[in-house]
């Protein structure tokens, strides 16, 4: 029997930051288990009535969306978003990638965002991050479709088949960066006569600078250069 993709499971956010010209997507942290969630609020329902209280007409305003997910704070970890007791200065956007990312994730063009830490013995402390939906500049609030990222790049196509008419569905290709600083990724150097002939960037190839690691963009091996690879 041929499995069925489906949007369960672990899943992985990124936000961009609406307030900085130039701002990358930022992957984030894995959320805590089991702590995000897509609440939708149904739009108030107004009813026009007549004589003998009787419904002539009725229609129901757009719905409201929150998405809210914890995040861990470890040891080195920077915060989601920059806050100052829990409030954020910017709009962010946000794609949500489930772990099957053959099955449909979302995009939120605009949120408004507020971050507040929580502490529980069995938890620790996590950073309870809260984006309410703002009205995007065309189409749906929450616009669902494939998210895909890889070699530093995260591309989201909307799903047609839930675009209004008239409608054109998005799509995009934007660069990202890893917003994790806490992350316990082992970093391996390439060896220099494995370099011969390889595109850096298309592979995913790391270059050191101090303690940090980022994704290169180089497109041939240069001289003098040491490449690492993320394991």
């Amino acid at each position: 029997m041929e499995q069925k993709s489906f949007n369960w499971g672990r899943c992985t956010i990124f936000t961009k930051d609406l307030g900085t010209v130039g701002a990358k997507w930022k992957k984030q942290a894995t959320p805590v288990e089991d702590s995000t969630n897509l609440t939708p609020t149904a739009g108030d329902k107004l009813e026009g009535t007549v004589e003998g209280g009787e419904v002539e007409v009725s229609k129901r305003k757009k719905s409201k969306y929150e998405l809210d997910y914890n995040i861990r704070k470890l040891a080195g970890r920077k915060p989601p978003m920059k806050n100052v007791d829990g409030v954020v200065a910017h709009e962010y956007a946000v794609l949500l990638m489930p772990e099957d990312n053959a099955a449909d994730g979302f995009f939120i063009e605009r949120t408004s965002v507020g971050i507040d830490p929580n502490f529980t013995c069995a938890e620790g402390t996590a950073w309870a991050v809260v984006h309410d939906a703002l009205k995007p500049s065309a189409g749906n609030t929450v616009k669902w479709g494939i998210v895909t990222a890889s070699n530093g790049q995260v591309s989201f196509t909307e799903n047609a088949d839930m675009v209004a008419d008239g409608d054109t569905p998005v799509s995009f290709t934007e660069p990202y960066e890893d917003n994790d600083t806490a992350t316990t990724a082992t970093y391996y150097q390439v060896q220099e006569d494995d370099t011969v002939g390889k595109n850096p960037k298309a592979l995913g190839w790391y270059v050191k600078s101090g303690n940090t690691y980022t994704l290169t963009t180089d497109t041939t091996p240069q001289s003098g250069t040491t490449y690492y690879v993320k394991a």
